[in-house]
């Protein structure tokens, strides 16, 4: 996956990561096979975009963070014992919750509006 799209995305998604940790899941970005998304409790932003076989979701500042700093093309993200997300030469070791950790459920059908990563 392009790591420039990637945090593009994400930083699109940041207004509905919470800013405090009472709910340690509503700081994360979630992802499964299709989506990504944020919920903080009050708006949820969800996006598409699939990562790997393994619905996780890691703390989203750090994420975020690792990857604006990375100058690396392509970063790979892998949900196993830990998240490992390679990046260039660089591999990190997050934590993460499972899906069934998760509390915000995608809602079901179509919508009329889209947002352009730029």
């Amino acid at each position: 996956m392009e790591r420039k799209e990637l945090v593009a995305l994400l930083e699109m998604l940041k207004p509905a990561l919470s800013d405090t940790n009472l709910v340690d899941v509503f700081t994360c970005y979630a992802f499964n096979q299709k989506t990504v998304r944020a919920y903080s409790g009050s708006i949820g932003i969800v996006a598409s975009c699939g990562v790997g076989d393994h619905p996780f979701a890691v703390e989203g500042k750090t994420l975020l963070g690792l990857l604006q700093n990375s100058s690396a093309e392509e970063v790979e993200i892998a949900a196993k014992d830990e998240l490992v997300i390679k990046a260039g030469r660089s591999v990190f070791k997050m934590p993460y919750f499972n899906e069934g950790e998760f509390i915000f459920e995608e809602p079901e059908g179509t919508w009329d509006a889209t947002l352009k990563v730029e």
